[in-house]
């Protein structure tokens, strides 16, 4: 009966779903919106590891998903890690993971944060293996992310 009441008195909206490329970009669009949360996420808990074992990493690298920053995240992330390379094997390989962007300059920052790091010392292997997993899901969510807003793109061209 309310409904009846309410089509006679005409309180009702129309539904419009989109049609053909509005219905595509508007998938992709919530898609690419889930995306970068989960994206933020794995972020955070790559923060918060960092935190807690490292805290002076964001000193030395401002953008933790930079070339030269997932380097040593990769290889060398905790501050123990990082004073068993010289500074000249570490600028060595930031070098050819940034694309020469980066030198010994940024290798002796590290290594000095390193030295004057207060970050837990304790958990090291189940922090690797967390950190490794975070960096992994990034990585993963990046390529997910890039897929999906190459075929936005393809599609707003039609």
């Amino acid at each position: 009966m309310i409904i009846a009441k309410l089509v006679k008195e005409g309180k009702f909206l129309n539904c419009l779903l989109p049609e053909g490329i509005y219905a595509d970009l508007r998938n992709l669009s919530v898609a690419r919106k889930q995306l970068i949360n989960k994206l933020n996420s794995a972020k955070n808990k790559l923060i918060s590891i960092l935190d807690e074992y490292f805290p002076e990493f964001e000193e030395v690298f401002k953008n933790i998903l930079g070339k030269a920053a997932l380097w040593v995240l990769r290889h060398c992330p905790f501050p123990s890690m990082i004073l068993n390379h010289t500074k000249e094997e570490l600028a060595e390989n930031m070098k050819k993971a940034a694309n020469k962007r980066v030198g010994i300059k940024r290798a002796e920052k590290l290594i000095e944060a390193a030295q004057k790091s207060v970050g837990v010392k304790y958990g090291l292997k189940g922090a690797y293996i967390r950190l490794h997993s975070y960096l992994d899901e990034i990585e993963f969510l990046k390529g997910q992310l890039e897929t999906i807003e190459k075929t936005m793109t393809n599609c707003s061209r039609r």
